[in-house]
């Protein structure tokens, strides 16, 4: 979906980059649905200090250091976003009040 719709690349070097971010945000991912997800069983929200240590801290700081490597806007250094920006962009639209059905509560996702 992504190459026919012009959100990846036929430049090796880029598509690397493109896809290491994909790769690490699903090893992220469990951290991420450890606190969110027990709300599907009916269960409280999980811990708020792993969420926040284990998924948002490492999150934000692999987008900093993407960004600050190469300078541009988007993740792997292009000029317009990639399958990598939606991926890595998606626990922000997921986990704060940019979702109107956002479950987290107000004192945790301010320390995000």
């Amino acid at each position: 979906m992504g190459i026919r719709l012009g959100y990846y690349t036929e430049d090796p070097d880029t598509a690397y980059l493109i896809d290491s971010l994909c790769d690490y945000m699903e090893d992220l991912l469990v951290s991420f649905g450890g606190y969110l997800f027990p709300l599907v069983k009916g269960e409280p929200l999980g811990d708020p200090e792993a969420w926040l240590s284990d998924f948002w801290d490492r999150h934000i700081a692999v987008v900093e250091r993407r960004l600050v490597k190469h300078g541009m806007k988007y993740l792997a250094g292009t000029e317009r976003p990639t399958i990598a920006d939606f991926k890595m962009f998606s626990p922000v639209s997921f986990g704060t009040s940019i979702n109107p059905a956002c479950k987290v509560p107000e004192d945790v996702e301010q320390r995000v």
